[in-house]
């Protein structure tokens, strides 16, 4: 396990406490979970563009149905 320090102005600390109770969680919990949250989005981000780039090079599509039929 590692340790962060991370330094805040006093009303950034009430209010990451003051959000951290509201959620239930601590205060290491809440900065840990916003930042997976945070890479989580970024990775979405990403790979929403490449998928864009790649309709724009072959821009056929195929609704469920004609994928899977009546399969599903």
């Amino acid at each position: 396990m590692m340790t962060v320090t991370i330094r805040l102005t006093k009303e950034e600390k009430e209010l990451f406490k003051s959000h951290a109770e509201i959620k239930q969680v601590s205060l290491s919990e809440l900065f840990r979970i916003s930042v997976l949250e945070q890479i989580e989005d970024e990775i979405d981000i990403a790979d929403y563009w490449e998928a864009m780039k790649e309709l724009k090079k072959d821009p056929i599509t195929y609704s469920h149905n004609e994928v899977f039929g009546d399969v599903l």
